[in-house]
């Protein structure tokens, strides 16, 4: 690697453990085979989960290395960060240095790793929200505004309403897709998260009957007129912009040989699965048991410009 030579690794490779044991909010430390513990850091300024045990880079092996860091909140896995300005010590700088993303869990230590990981992500949610003035745990929930557009056959329009609906907020975290196999787990959680399928269920009702609508004519609609196709465009943005993995998975939802199919099929383009699908897809066997119920929605995805995606996970009552 450029600027760093061989014997620097090690130094390196323990520089970096150090700094999370120090600094880390939550350590889970395992062997090669199955998990040895966890603990919360109380005078943690890193707002990080990190993950230690033995790795192996470059043909040499370590007893401790990083093989995996998830960002809470707003904080993201391996990047630098600053210390609070109030907790400074004698003597210390007020930042905290990235860590080098060198390590990977093997297949096996994530098995080990995985369950108490997404048990980690749902108690910090649950956590969090429990101290919120109002929200999932309480009977005045957070009233989100939320738009939905829906059609009118009766009065031939396509109206969109804002209303306000409860709606569970969570927490937020961020991993590094160095980190496949959990990234893969966390595509998984989301393609079959209920209120993702709800959500996609609901908007392919509305496509196949906005487009089947004959509006006076005899025979059915061949092609999408320009005024049907922006209140499309009108429902379809909130999840092609910001989710566009998931407007292909619409088509799961349309009747074939109908028009929305059509027109979503020519939408989406003759490529194949999206990167995020094959993702889930590649997921180690059996993801249920391993997320334990959870459940996410992806706030920010696969970009050339970061390094890593950010998930949301949603509190759970009985968790």
């Amino acid at each position: 690697m450029r600027g760093i030579s061989p014997g620097e690794i090690p130094l390196l490779v323990a520089r970096d453990v150090e700094t999370v044991k120090r600094e880390a909010k939550i350590i889970i430390r395992i062997s090669r085979t199955r998990m040895e513990n966890v603990w919360r850091n109380p005078d943690g300024r890193l707002g990080v989960i990190a993950i230690i045990g033995p790795g192996e880079f470059q043909g040499k092996t370590y007893d401790k290395a990083i093989l995996c860091e998830v960002g809470i909140g707003v904080s993201r896995p391996y990047h630098e960060a600053g210390k609070p300005l109030n907790s400074l010590r004698n003597g210390e700088t007020a930042k905290i240095q990235r860590r080098w993303k060198w390590f990977s869990l093997t297949e096996e230590q994530y098995l080990a790793v995985s369950p108490i990981l997404f048990l980690v992500f749902q108690k910090l949610t649950n956590e969090k929200v429990a101290t919120w003035k109002k929200g999932f745990f309480s009977d005045d929930p957070f009233l989100i505004p939320t738009a939905r557009n829906y059609f009118s056959r009766h009065q031939k329009k396509v109206f969109s309403v804002n209303s306000r609906k409860p709606q569970p907020s969570g927490t937020r975290f961020a991993v590094s897709l160095n980190n496949l196999l959990l990234a893969r787990d966390i595509f998984w959680a989301e393609f079959n998260n209920s209120f993702t399928v709800y959500r996609l269920k609901g908007l392919a009702r509305f496509l196949d009957l906005y487009l089947s609508w004959l509006n006076g004519n005899k025979y059915p609609i061949m092609k999408v007129s320009k005024v049907r196709e922006r209140n499309i465009w009108k429902s379809l943005g909130p999840l092609s912009s910001k989710s566009p993995h998931l407007v292909p998975e619409l088509l799961a939802y349309l009747p074939k040989r109908r028009l929305a199919f059509s027109y979503i099929s020519d939408l989406v383009g003759n490529s194949g699965e999206t990167f995020e699908r094959k993702l889930a897809n590649s997921a180690l066997p059996n993801p249920e048991a391993r997320l334990n119920g959870i459940s996410i929605r992806i706030t920010t995805g696969i970009s050339s410009k970061r390094d890593h995606i950010v998930f949301e996970v949603a509190p759970r009552a009985d968790s």
